[in-house]
């Protein structure tokens, strides 16, 4: 987005060549993304320049944050609204077109726009509130904050603008004479503020840039705004960012302890120092034997809505040997513990790293289909580590995995077939909503075997781009927004009974159709049913009912 001005410049680079430096670097990034690769915490395949900034306010606050989700403030969320009002009146422009601007321009302000530079083969996307850049050069670069400490900075704003200037730095501009500036607004003034937009301008207009850059810094005031100005030093910004990496590549380590502490500090307090209790006991007691412990699921959802209900929380424990690992019961060689906390349960399953090695022997040692588990462990965004190694360079390639579909189906018949057992409705709901989010899966990874999120957020993305492009049906689709609504305590605006009869129905006619990864005829769904682990028998007596109407019919 610019503001913009008149053109002429010359400068050490082109525009054309700052530009191609920028694609080859996104091309990069997203070719790394969609491999899977990454060497930082939390899986993450870039960095952003405010997690950076977070560090130096608290890390404990900032792994939290990964670990539970991010919780917004009322404060944060004004802060927003007034970043955007500042750039109401800017004009949007193409990538092209902006960097020919900032070399070719007499002046212009960029506000908004996202850069990517490449550190210690980390990437890193920063997006600066403003840069004012003038014949080519880039002289101010300003970052708004919105807070009732107007008279002074802190080290995290300080660094977070500095990340920003060392970004345009890498990206080949000429920084000699680059100044970042904080500019500091108590947010009951600023939504009515007209001035704000116009102290970058005045800067640029009034400052004695010799003297400022004798000083390397200065302190203003325009009313009630304070505005502090920096000179950037690259070697400044490279410090802080090596000792920023030393946390993301995990050669710096937060104890359990501290992050219980700091648990207390937040809104779901509460479950996150239930979960870290947890995981320290374990690690307590099982010592050596444990290679990492993960948490999957909904609970660890950070796409989902705000309103949904987190009550259930399922982890994984990967450890060397399985047999370590006493049993819950004797009719099974799967290792798991059950806790119930106030209304909060947990689901504590082990696996063996050499049975995630290996399917035929990981079908002894869980219940779990073996891709969706294997994908649970390796794809970022469907699991949160919270203590150990990072496994994922220790199991199979996903390619070389082929999803076995009826398993999946099998799975969700299972909580459907439960669904239909459940006296209670509230549980039976419950039932019925994983039901739909594992056929869900199934309908994704059928249409796009290369599909391989399973948190709901994503997976209910998918089913709706399916039946945009027209491949499944939209009813579907509003069977599993009303699943979605039961998990986030909104009434039905169908009664339940009827609303999973017509999902059993889409099941089994979906099958029927040759719809699916093969046709069934009626007695092999029956077959199914009743061959399902040890039967579905509520299953089986529906699809019966089903087969007679279909004949019916006809």
């Amino acid at each position: 987005m610019k503001t913009p001005n008149k053109l002429n410049k010359e400068n050490y680079v082109t525009w054309k060549e700052i530009l191609k430096r920028q694609m080859n670097l996104w091309r990069e990034l997203i070719n790394r993304m969609k491999q899977g690769k990454s060497s930082l915490k939390f899986g993450l395949p870039f960095l952003s320049v405010s997690d950076i900034a977070e560090q130096f306010y608290s890390e404990i606050r900032l792994e939290l944050n990964h670990l539970f989700g991010k919780i917004k403030t009322p404060e944060q969320e004004i802060g927003a609204i007034l970043h955007e009002k500042l750039i109401g009146d800017a004009i949007p422009i193409s990538q092209e077109e902006m960097f020919r601007e900032m070399l070719e321009a007499e002046e212009i302000k960029i506000a908004e726009s996202f850069f990517l530079m490449k550190f210690e083969d980390v990437f890193i996307i920063g997006k600066p509130d403003l840069i004012i850049f003038k014949r080519g050069i880039p002289l101010l670069l300003f970052e708004y904050k919105f807070s009732k400490y107007t008279m002074k900075t802190f080290q995290n704003q300080r660094v977070q603008a500095q990340i920003y200037c060392h970004i345009l730095n890498e990206m080949g501009f000429n920084t000699n004479l680059l100044f970042y500036g904080i500019i500091i607004a108590a947010r009951s003034q600023s939504l009515k503020n007209k001035e704000l937009k116009a102290i970058p301008r005045k800067i640029l207009d009034t400052t004695n840039f010799n003297f400022l850059l004798k000083e390397e810094k200065l302190e203003l005031q325009f009313g009630t705004i304070h505005v502090f100005l920096y000179k950037y030093h690259p070697e400044t910004a490279r410090e802080h960012l090596e000792w920023a990496l030393e946390y993301w590549k995990e050669k710096r380590t937060i104890s359990l302890s501290d992050l219980m502490k700091g648990c207390e500090m937040r809104e779901n307090g509460h479950a996150c120092k239930i979960i870290l209790s947890l995981v320290k006991k374990l690690v307590e007691e099982y010592s050596d034997n444990i290679i990492s412990i993960h948490g999957i699921g909904s609970f660890f959802d950070k796409y989902l809505p705000e309103d949904w209900i987190k009550t259930d929380i399922d982890m994984i424990c990967v450890v060397k040997n399985l047999e370590a690992i006493p049993k819950t019961h004797d009719w099974t060689d799967v290792r798991k513990k059950d806790y119930n906390i106030g209304d909060l349960t947990i689901n504590l399953f082990f696996n063996s790293l050499e049975g995630l090695k290996d399917e035929e022997k990981f079908k002894k040692e869980s219940w779990a289909n073996y891709k969706w588990a294997l994908l649970d462990l390796t794809v970022p965004y469907n699991n949160v580590k919270f203590y150990g190694q990072n496994i994922a360079k220790e199991l199979p390639n996903m390619n070389a995995i082929f999803h076995d579909h009826e398993d999946l189906l099998r799975h969700a018949l299972y909580h459907l077939n439960e669904s239909l057992k459940e006296k209670n409705e509230q549980a039976s709901k419950k039932r019925f909503t994983k039901a739909i989010f594992k056929f869900a899966f199934l309908t994704c990874v059928f249409h796009d075997d290369t599909f391989q999120f399973t948190s709901i957020s994503w997976i209910s993305n998918q089913i709706k781009k399916l039946v945009r492009e027209g491949k499944i049906d939209t009813d579907f689709l509003d069977i599993m927004l009303e699943a979605m609504n039961f998990r986030r305590g909104i009434p039905s605006k169908e009664e339940f009974p009827l609303l999973r009869e017509r999902f059993i129905k889409y099941c089994f006619h979906f099958l029927v159709s040759g719809k699916a990864w093969k046709k069934y005829d009626w007695e092999e769904i029956i077959k199914f049913c009743k061959n399902t682990y040890k039967g579905l028998q509520a299953l089986e007596n529906h699809a019966k009912r089903e087969r007679n109407l279909f004949y019916l019919k006809k």
